[in-house]
């Protein structure tokens, strides 16, 4: 919730000392009248926790200060002006302010206002803080206020999208305390002067029976929210009460030049990369990790700065740490790599993996003498019958059925897809991939599963 009394509060504060008319003698009076009645600022840094005494090119900026306290040189009637007294209990900062708050409200000061080529005195220079803010509290909205003061809506606990007003510079007025003369404007006048440059409206219109507040302001060229600003008076009037009243219909023209700066942050994973390192006390086709991988974070902060240029900083939150793997070179002659590759030119399965009892392997259509292959490096462990066993030194064996003819011999190292032999006239291949010799038969995995 958008705490009020603090804004405007904080635009007297930044207004009265950051005049050019402060820099003057009369400054001293000025807020030796305030100090007495309450409360003082500390002039030289400054004002309060969400503000700053940043000026440039006669704009008052307002942004947020994250976890700071009002600091105050004084309370009570007999402060002591030079005494900082930050972190002292005896201060709340809050009630501070209201002090400081009521005690404009009870002693109204008259003043000189310039704005946008007009200059007007007004009866009481409270009213132009708080003109100041509703118009500024209209143009950025109750979550753009929040946005600058760092506060979270108790009713809206979704993640914001999109840039934050991190910063709002008033511009264009220029106020002279202290100045007297007869014809000064009333608070509403003053009001008036402030949104559209006139202490009289210069259009009005009755509310009738057929009207109603969205279809006057669309007729006068206006918002509903504008129509509400021009007329406080029918805030939460029901339509019976607006009959007969005369409404504002004067189209804004605001002497008050706001400016805004806006943040937009988000971040952004770094993903980590693969760092392999040879190892020649691993087999190759080995690996083995050495360091887990750990993604970073880049934080990237744009922001759009009262001229309306961007910057973006693109800050490393968290650092990469790449994966290293160890990746094996040591060759040991026929030891499988544990890439296999098919035996045959031909794909085709004619009968499955334990299509019967005991058939631990697959039936490979073939044409007969077609070339066999080796499935992977190995050492030519048996040869019985027609059918061959490799040994591929890394806890494999595979099994080659029904062959005519032989390529290889006993104790013979071969290659992944050296031909070791022919098939004979079954037209079919059988196939196994197990971790023993088979000698007796035991079960073996699917080979489908290998590939």
């Amino acid at each position: 919730m958008v705490n009020k009394k603090m804004w405007i509060t904080a635009i007297a504060v930044m207004m009265l000392l950051n005049s050019d008319y402060q820099k003057e003698a009369k400054a001293a009076t000025l807020l030796d009248y305030h100090l007495s009645h309450g409360v003082g600022f500390q002039i030289d840094k400054q004002t309060i926790s969400f503000l700053t005494r940043e000026v440039t090119n006669n704009t008052l900026v307002f942004k947020g200060v994250t976890g700071q306290s009002p600091r105050l040189i004084g309370s009570g009637a007999n402060c002591d002006r030079g005494a900082d007294l930050i972190g002292n209990d005896r201060l709340d900062p809050s009630s501070s302010l209201e002090m400081y708050l009521k005690s404009m409200e009870e002693n109204p000061i008259s003043g000189l206002v310039k704005a946008e080529g007009e200059s007007f005195f007004v009866e009481d220079i409270y009213h132009v803080f708080s003109a100041i803010y509703e118009w500024v509290e209209f143009y950025v909205g109750p979550k753009g206020l929040n946005s600058v003061m760092k506060i979270e809506s108790s009713s809206d606990n979704s993640q914001e999208i999109g840039p934050q007003i991190s910063k709002i510079g008033i511009k264009g007025i220029e106020l002279y305390p202290g100045v007297m003369t007869e014809n000064r404007l009333s608070p509403e006048q003053t009001r008036r002067m402030l949104l559209y440059g006139s202490a009289t409206p210069k259009q009005t219109v009755i509310f009738h029976e057929d009207a109603s507040l969205w279809y006057i302001a669309r007729d006068y060229g206006l918002t509903e929210a504008e129509l509400h600003l021009l007329n406080p008076q029918i805030k939460e009037l029901e339509w019976d009460e607006l009959l007969g009243m005369e409404l504002d219909v004067t189209p804004l023209n605001p002497l008050i030049e706001i400016k805004l700066e806006t943040e937009e942050s988000y971040r952004q994973a770094l993903p980590y990369q693969t760092e392999y390192i040879d190892d020649e006390t691993l087999l190759e086709g080995q690996v083995e990790r050495l360091r887990e991988g750990k993604n970073g974070e880049v934080l990237t902060r744009i922001v759009t700065n009262f001229a309306g240029e961007t910057i973006i900083e693109e800050v490393t939150t968290e650092k990469v740490e790449n994966e290293v793997v160890a990746k094996g070179t040591k060759v040991v002659n026929g030891m499988g790599t544990g890439h296999w590759i098919w035996p045959t030119s031909n794909q085709e399965i004619v009968h499955d993996y334990l299509s019967s009892v005991g058939h631990y392997g697959i039936n490979i259509r073939v044409t007969p003498g077609e070339a066999v292959f080796g499935t992977d490096n190995g050492v030519i462990e048996a040869i019985e019958d027609q059918s061959v066993l490799i040994n591929h030194r890394n806890g494999y064996f595979s099994r080659y059925g029904n062959l005519n003819r032989l390529n290889v011999d006993l104790g013979q190292e071969v290659e992944a897809g050296q031909v070791i032999g022919r098939a004979n006239q079954l037209g079919h291949l059988y196939f196994e991939i197990r971790t023993n010799s088979g000698n007796p038969a035991t079960y073996a995995p699917n080979p489908l599963d290998f590939f």
